[in-house]
């Protein structure tokens, strides 16, 4: 755009697109603009000169004139230009900045590692000094327990040789030990086998309902049988006692058919009939039960209470089915050596 015609006002048809621009003294278009509205008798011819005359006659100046109009639209070319070099220089720039990003990037990583290095340096002098510190308090500590620390190496070596004696002492203990079981497993053996002879001294048995020691019933209505076969009984229990090591309760005096036995108040109570006084022999009889009840109590064997050779004679079943055992382990043992 080269031109521009005075067209008054806005107040007309204009083509398609027209560009109107307003000035002081009324609005101005293209030359196009203003033939358009002289062929279409909407605008009546009038020359420049003539206008300014009339403006100037109604005392308003204009706001531009040719000149400065062309020199604003030359201004505005130039402006064009300027910001066309102003935005390659941009784009230029932000090209040559996309390029260095790496190395920008490279420089902010550089400056945060001198930062890190740098509070690492102060962090590593703190330790130092705290390192150096405790140094101190160590060498301190060092010089003070040096005493106690010798002394306790003598202590430790002191408690080695009592561990290795302790530990002789063991491997003794467990050889004596081991002797030891062996002793008792043979005596064991050997009292069950005096048993297993006294017991055929003093037999019991069961005939026909009928309980005997060495043939002679009990319970018996005979006073003379009933004191022998107690005499039996009480002989019979005090040997039992006596081979397996069991301290009886009440103590017995066996003498056939003259025996006693002793509460613990040490009263005496016969195991006979005494001037017909049968209450002495049924206390009598009561604590020999009593024994009786120890020794299977002691052998781990169940109680019928107040049946005498029954329990007496459960007992050296028990004591017998133990006495084989221990013969096939003895015999187990043979065949193996």
């Amino acid at each position: 755009m080269t031109e521009i015609k005075y067209i008054q006002n806005e107040d007309y048809q204009f083509p398609v697109n027209t560009i109107l621009i307003k000035l002081t003294d009324g609005f101005y278009s293209l030359p196009e603009t203003r033939k358009f509205l002289i062929e279409n008798q909407q605008l009546k011819p009038i020359s420049l000169s003539k206008h300014l005359e009339n403006v100037m006659i109604e005392g308003s100046k204009p706001s531009f004139t040719r000149t400065d109009f062309l020199n604003i639209l030359e201004k505005r070319g130039e402006l064009e230009q300027i910001k066309e070099k102003h935005t390659k220089v941009v784009l230029n720039i932000e090209k040559k900045l996309e390029q260095r990003k790496k190395y920008f990037e490279l420089i902010k990583q550089r400056d945060k590692l001198k930062d890190d290095v740098k509070t690492l340096n102060n962090e590593l002098q703190a330790y130092g000094k705290a390192i150096d510190k405790d140094r101190t308090k160590v060498e301190k500590l060092t010089h003070f327990l040096l005493p106690s620390t010798s002394e306790l190496k003598s202590g430790f070596i002191s408690l080695q040789i009592c561990q290795n004696e302790t530990r002789d002492l063991q491997l003794n203990n467990v050889s004596s030990t081991t002797k030891l079981n062996e002793t008792c497993f043979f005596l064991r053996k050997d009292c069950l086998e005096l048993i297993h002879q006294t017991k055929h001294i003093f037999e019991v048995k069961n005939l026909e309902d009928q309980w005997t020691i060495c043939g002679i019933p009990f319970p018996n209505q005979d006073d003379e049988l009933m004191a022998v076969a107690l005499g039996h009984i009480c002989s019979l229990v005090g040997l039992i006692a006596r081979y397996l090591d069991v301290p009886l309760r009440y103590k017995m005096v066996p003498r056939c058919s003259r025996s006693f036995i002793h509460d613990t108040n040490q009263i005496q109570f016969p195991l006979f009939t005494k001037k017909g006084d049968r209450k002495q022999l049924e206390r009598g009889l009561f604590l020999l039960n009593k024994n009786i009840e120890q020794l299977l109590h002691s052998q781990k064997v169940d109680v019928n209470f107040f049946h005498t050779l029954p329990n007496l004679n459960a007992l050296l079943g028990a004591l017998e089915e133990e006495r084989l055992s221990l013969m096939k382990i003895i015999l187990t043992l043979t065949d193996q050596l």
